[in-house]
């Protein structure tokens, strides 16, 4: 089988019909081209110039070859080219994957200022369900997650029992509160209080399969001042459980960002005083391994902005827990 750099010295040679020309354009010596060539032509089993005329000129088999040729080298050349703007479109781009509420919650105001630090860079943002998530960073399919995580290591612990990523590096990166919210009355109180219930509340709460859920039911078990609340109805998407809220269905702990407008016009109210917010902490996890050129740009402007040092995740069983 000939290799591509023979074909190229093949056009050339078809091109300039002297060996000593064609050699300089090949950056080859004479007899190098000559070896090629002869070994070409022992591969194709026909003679490619007719040597005998003082000046080279194919044959009826060179011709032949020569039109095959020049296809096989310009789709070769713009295929290398194509590769080529696609992986440098992959260097520039940063991948990352969170949990839904993470659109809502997060990325509105975080990604405009990320994007002005890095004006060149093609962000692509996906959403799964967190386990999700870690399993598409250790594949290498993403370059980062943006996840939450509770003070009481509800979310970890839940993790611990389900999928273990190895090894990976997180970022402390911003907060946000779970806030537990009502429809109001006539009255603008809430109606469902937590602060001063009457009897048991109805309790809109998440499904098994959202992180939040996790960092919610861990926090209500060890908070002591909690009235008994019946569950109700539920959702895996936090905007499932804010239109319930809303409809006077019961009270939801809900994260503070996807319901500021509505507290400020009274859509919903306070279900309870502070003591029963739920602090969440945002991070970043990324693999130890060194990733695109402005993926680790981000990374150290991330890292730069943040007063927490850099934490190594050796595993979830240990590296969460350090994380409360």
């Amino acid at each position: 089988m000939t290799d591509f750099r023979t074909l190229k010295d093949f056009i050339v040679l078809a091109r300039v019909r002297s060996f000593s020309q064609a050699s300089i354009h090949c950056n080859v010596t004479t007899s190098g081209l000559s070896r090629r060539i002869t070994a070409l032509e022992e591969w194709l089993g026909a003679s490619l110039f007719d040597r005998a005329r003082h000046q080279l000129e194919l044959t009826d088999a060179g011709a032949e070859f020569h039109v095959a040729a020049v296809e096989i080298v310009e789709l070769l050349e713009k295929t290398r080219n194509s590769v080529i703007r696609t992986q440098e479109k992959f260097r520039r781009q940063i991948s990352i994957v969170a949990p839904h509420i993470m659109s809502r919650a997060f990325f509105p105001a975080w990604l405009p200022r990320a994007s002005k630090q890095l004006e060149a860079t093609r962000f692509s943002i996906d959403f799964a369900n967190l386990p999700e998530c870690f399993k598409h960073l250790t594949n290498r399919s993403v370059d980062f997650v943006i996840a939450f995580e509770d003070n009481h290591n509800g979310i970890n612990e839940h993790l611990n029992k389900i999928f273990s990523p190895g090894e990976l590096e997180c970022l402390k990166i911003g907060r946000e509160w779970l806030v537990p919210v009502s429809a109001p009355n006539l009255l603008g109180e809430p109606l469902n209080s937590i602060g001063s219930p009457r009897g048991e509340i109805s309790y809109l709460h998440y499904r098994q399969d959202c992180s939040l859920g996790w960092a919610l039911e861990k926090s209500l078990k060890v908070n002591p001042s909690l009235p008994v609340l019946r569950k109700i109805h539920d959702s895996s998407l936090a905007d499932g459980l804010r239109s319930m809220a809303i409809a006077g269905l019961g009270v939801a702990w809900l994260p503070l960002e996807i319901v500021r407008n509505d507290l400020e016009r009274k859509d919903l109210v306070r279900a309870g005083n502070t003591e029963f917010d739920i602090a969440l902490e945002i991070n970043i996890y990324r693999r130890k391994e060194k990733l695109g050129a402005n993926a680790e740009i981000l990374w150290d402007n991330l890292s730069s902005m943040t007063n927490d040092s850099r934490l190594t995740v050796a595993s979830l069983d240990t590296s969460y827990t350090s994380l409360s």
